[in-house]
């Protein structure tokens, strides 16, 4: 079996310092669209269309992959995720959602705390998101993105 023991929360991780309520690399507070005990969600720096920045889901305590991931915490994150996909629908008027999640650094993860990426997808985009077409995403954009998302969802029955 590949799981560890989760660690609360690593040092030197990044997305391990967003739901402790501090700015990590280029993330602000002011990204956090909705907070939960076992979860984050927040928009993230990069973007692959041009008009919104893709929304990730995370847990508070550090699991680096799905290997490590526990079953239960799994689903509660899929399910925080949906809810999410449902408010970036109705937001930003969206036609759909790519959801991504990689795996260790072979299978293209980035940063080795587990996490789902949703990107709100339109007619005319080409082709799956990949990491090297992404573009950074302004501080005031990915703030004003989480604002009007964050308000959706607090109005929403669902959260």
């Amino acid at each position: 079996m590949c799981r560890v023991a989760s660690l609360s929360m690593t040092a030197d991780c990044v997305f391990c310092r967003i739901p402790a309520r501090e700015d990590a690399g280029h993330s602000r507070k002011a990204d956090v669209v909705f907070r939960s005990p076992e979860t984050t969600v927040f928009v993230g720096t990069g973007r692959w269309t041009d008009k919104y920045s893709n929304v990730l889901v995370i847990q508070k305590d550090h699991y680096e992959s799905l290997f490590d991931l526990p079953d239960e915490l799994a689903s509660l994150l899929h399910h925080t995720g949906r809810i999410v996909a449902d408010g970036l629908v109705d937001v930003f008027e969206c036609d759909s959602i790519s959801v991504r999640q990689d795996n260790r650094p072979a299978g293209g993860q980035e940063v080795l705390h587990w996490h789902i990426h949703l990107t709100p997808r339109y007619p005319n985009d080409v082709g799956a998101p990949k990491s090297a077409d992404k573009e950074f995403t302004d501080d005031n954009a990915r703030a004003e993105c989480a604002r009007q998302l964050r308000s959706h969802l607090e109005h929403d029955s669902h959260t």
